[in-house]
């Protein structure tokens, strides 16, 4: 044996530690030296010589031999984490075959994650995401990913309804296709509805043309509607909707086209009746031009009282009569005017010899003189009213059909008479109306007893009645003799009485000049009365009369002194009401000149433009006169600034009523509550606009408190209604809690009942409504404490397997089933020893130093990689590797307290 030892290479000798330290003399850059290390890596029977000459070697092929051949876990998690680190970095000494193998075996979804954010191969990335189906991960991915690859994972996209959220970090072209996506997925919403309401309008059309009888507007709109039915995309529909509007189609296409038959045949009935009528029709209008030519004639006749015309008219009759005979359905008024011609053209001789005596009796208006003055107006007047009744009585001799000619030839002459007399008549016309008007005033004047103005107006008519002919004279003479006799009467009544009133007028005056005036504009007032009455007394004639008017001016004088004064006085202030006046002008064209200006605040201005308004109506009086042109000034400022005001008011208007339009709109939502949200935004705008005048502003605000009103009127009886159902609710759920706590405290010890109980408190506090803060309280309370039942049962439960555990260590006995497995694990239970004392932080660790730091850096890598070790984990690896030695039983006794406290 020792020969034999001596000879064999020390990579090759039986001891461990020898083939350790010759495998760490070979240098992996010797082909030799790498065949060896090679063969030891697949072939060695040491764990620890395998996973060290893999170290060695540290190639991919070698690696990736080891991942699909290697029996041991260790070696084989070992060279999985090269080959995982080398995919994740893309290293290109691990063949593309192997990495593509690798990955499609992989189940760590971190490591497929990365590679589908990070890995250069598009390809392999959307096989990633699309394996991986996590829409987190493909919204990353689209975010990081470039305008190409962005294109790739559309349909990612689309498929996992992610085009919102990814749409701002969206590439121009990857946007577009976006764009259009969103405009197909639009379509496809809104088409179907659009084509279900044109389709069923067709339809609608269709029917409706049933209940019509026209044949030709119901046949064009049936094209129509057939043409449009054509048109329609029915692909947008689904194939139940779109069977059924075609069979819904067919059915009214077959009745409308039996109805179109029915109606097509009476149409061509009555068109062939309406062919015959035509006919008819055609020859009553040859008889009606027969009988027009014969009217036609009739009158040539008459004008010419030609004999030879006669006969012709004679020939034409008889025509006519035959033609009477020939058309069907003659109506009664051709037969009559027949009749009517043919008694004139029997008369005709007569009235050939009244017309020729007519037109003499035309001849004889050159004889009737035309008046030069007013001295031959009235014998020239008879002689043309003799000639005109002569006229007339010819005229209404000869027949009403063929008397048109005539009036007009006689019509021409007393046009030409009244021209010719009008310089004359004109005036006289006026004359005689003035008089007749002039006689009305009068004799109003005289029942009034105003007999002193009357005698001023009859004197004026009598100067105008004396230009008047005999005969407007005459016209008048009954009312202008009446008016006479009555003035005549007054006259000498009013000389009887006026001397005696006169003095008496005079004796009040001196009273009224003896009392104090305590208003001048009442003593005004008297004065004026005296004065109108002592001159409705009538003219002064005698010397009596004329002392007496003397006296009674003196008087008069005397009583308006006191007025003198005030009236001044008034003057002055309406000086100064006048200037203050002028003053409210000037203010007002100075805010038209602000008015005028590119940006002016309309608010400032109208708040001086109303107090300017009631400053001018405030304003004292002035003189009329002044206060015309005063007022013209005034209105001439005031117009451009109030049409301004009114401008802005209607604009102020249009936007209160489009505000009320919207009140109005949310008063009838069915949402009340985010309608109630939505009015008080409205009721601060409402705030924000300005007048809208004095009528709108009234009319828009009642309309908009009016909706106001009665949404919040709906918003409290819903309050009330959810309330009261609130209420009724929270009784029925405390009822359930009642019952549900006696339940708790009865299986308190009952995990399976505890978390049954769980279950059913999370239903219970997803049916409680969120405002009632006190029940939800008391749930949360009950589930706080059903957990802690639950967690205590659990704490119980594990404290009680781990005591099972290691009393069963502790002597020998059988270990409980479920701390055994068949799991097998590279790790020694010294390793699991260490781990166990690093993942619980013990202070005073009694582990190997060494395999303390190894294990450190395992349970760093295993970390990384998304691995989570337990400490129960731990301590059912430590159970089941095998039998306990007295050294584990020295372990035993610092891994129980880890465990139990």
């Amino acid at each position: 044996m020792i020969f034999k030892t001596l000879f064999t290479p020390k990579w090759k000798h039986p001891k461990l530690a020898i083939r350790l330290g010759a495998l760490e003399k070979l240098d992996c850059k010797q082909s030799k030296d790498h065949d060896i290390l090679n063969q030891l890596a697949f072939s060695d029977e040491a764990v620890e010589v395998r996973k060290k000459a893999l170290t060695k070697l540290n190639n991919m092929t070698s690696w990736w031999q080891a991942f699909k051949q290697e029996q041991e876990q260790s070696i084989k998690e070992l060279a999985e984490k090269q080959i995982m680190s080398a995919v994740l970095n893309a290293d290109q000494s691990l063949p593309a075959e192997h990495r593509i193998d690798y990955i499609d075996r992989c189940n760590k979804n971190t490591v497929l994650e990365k590679l589908a954010l990070n890995d250069q191969d598009d390809l392999l990335r959307l096989k990633l995401l699309k394996r991986l189906a996590k829409p987190s991960l493909i919204e990353t991915a689209f975010q990081q990913a470039n305008e190409q690859f962005q294109v790739k994972l559309l349909d990612l996209i689309e498929q996992y309804q992610l085009i919102k959220s990814v749409k701002n970090k969206a590439k121009p072209a990857a946007l577009k296709l976006i764009e259009e996506k969103v405009a197909e997925a639009k379509l496809a919403k809104e088409m179907p509805v659009k084509i279900t309401k044109e389709v069923t309008l067709i339809l609608a059309k269709l029917n409706a043309l049933r209940d019509k009888n026209d044949y030709l507007q119901v046949k064009d709109e049936a094209i129509a509607l057939y043409e449009q039915w054509n048109q329609l995309e029915l692909v947008w529909l689904d194939n139940e909707s779109k069977e059924q509007f075609k069979n819904k189609f067919r059915t009214l296409e077959q009745k409308l086209e039996k109805k179109i038959t029915t109606l097509g045949e009476a149409y061509h009935l009555a068109e062939q009746k309406a062919a015959e009528l035509r006919e008819i029709a055609a020859q009553q209008q040859v008889l009606a031009q027969a009988l027009s030519q014969f009217e036609d004639k009739m009158s040539t006749v008459l004008d010419d009282l030609l004999s030879h015309n006669v006969s012709a008219l004679n020939d034409m009759a008889r025509h006519t009569e035959a033609l009477l005979k020939m058309t069907p359905q003659v109506d009664a008024q051709s037969q009559t005017r027949f009749e009517q011609l043919a008694a004139i053209l029997a008369e005709l001789p007569e009235t050939m010899a009244t017309l020729e005596a007519f037109n003499q009796q035309l001849a004889k208006f050159s004889t009737v003189e035309i008046p030069n003055d007013v001295a031959q107006y009235d014998d020239a007047t008879l002689a043309y009213q003799s000639w005109h009744k002569q006229s007339k009585v010819l005229l209404k001799q000869l027949p009403r059909t063929f008397n048109a000619s005539a009036k007009k030839q006689l019509k021409m002459l007393e046009q030409q008479w009244h021209t010719a007399i009008e310089p004359l008549k004109g005036p006289l016309e006026q004359s005689k109306n003035q008089c007749h008007k002039k006689l009305k005033d009068l004799r109003r004047l005289i029942n009034q007893g105003r007999f002193n103005v009357a005698f001023g107006v009859f004197k004026g008519m009598h100067e105008i009645y004396q230009t008047l002919t005999p005969n407007y004279q005459q016209q008048l003479e009954k009312d202008y003799q009446h008016v006479a006799d009555e003035l005549s009467k007054a006259k000498d009544w009013q000389e009887y009485v006026g001397a005696p009133k006169r003095e008496a007028l005079i004796e009040e005056l001196k009273l009224l000049v003896q009392t104090a005036c305590h208003d001048p504009k009442v003593r005004a007032e008297e004065v004026k009365t005296f004065r109108r009455q002592w001159n409705d007394l009538g003219k002064i004639v005698s010397d009596q009369d004329k002392q007496n008017a003397e006296i009674f001016n003196q008087l008069v004088e005397s009583a308006f002194t006191p007025c003198r004064e005030f009236f001044a006085e008034q003057e002055k202030e309406r000086s100064v009401n006048f200037a203050a006046r002028q003053a409210i002008i000037d203010k007002l064209q100075a805010l038209t000149v602000e008015i005028e200006q590119p940006e002016f605040d309309i608010k400032h201005v109208e708040s001086q433009f109303n107090k300017l308004l009631k400053q001018w109506r405030t304003a004292g009086s002035v003189d009329a006169k002044a206060y015309k042109n005063l007022l013209d000034a005034y209105k001439s400022a005031e117009r451009p600034i109030s049409t301004a005001i009114r401008t802005m008011h209607r604009s102020n208007a249009e936007l209160k009523a489009q505000v009320v339009s919207q009140a109005k709109l949310l008063s009838e939502s069915e949402d009340v509550f985010a309608a109630c949200q939505e009015i008080k935004s409205l009721q601060q705008k409402w705030k924000t606009l300005g007048f809208a005048g004095n009528k709108q502003e009234p009319e828009l605000w009642q309309k908009f408190r009016q909706y106001n009103d009665a949404l919040f009127a709906r918003r409290d009886e819903s309050k009330a209604q959810h309330d009261q159902q609130v209420a009724k609710q929270s009784a029925e759920l405390e009822r359930e809690l009642e019952t549900l706590i006696n339940v708790f405290e009865s299986k308190v010890n009952d995990k399976g009942s505890l978390l049954e109980l769980t279950d059913t408190l999370n239903l219970l506090q997803q049916r409680i409504d969120t405002q009632d803060k006190p029940l939800q309280g008391k749930v949360k309370q009950l589930l706080a404490a059903v957990n802690q039942a639950i967690s205590t049962i659990d704490e119980q439960q594990l404290n009680a397997n781990y005591d099972q555990l290691f009393a069963a260590l502790e002597h020998g006995t059988a270990i409980p089933q479920h701390w055994q497995t068949s799991q097998p694990s590279s790790l020694t239970r010294e390793q699991v020893f260490v781990r166990m004392e690093i993942l619980s932080q013990v202070a005073e660790p009694k582990g190997d130093p060494a395999i303390r730091m190894t294990e450190q850096v395992a349970l760093l890598a295993e970390k990384m990689s998304g691995e989570d070790t337990q400490l129960d984990a731990l301590l059912v690896l430590w159970v089941n590797c095998g039998p306990l030695t007295d050294d584990d039983k020295h372990q035993l006794a610092f891994i129980k307290p880890l465990y139990i406290q």
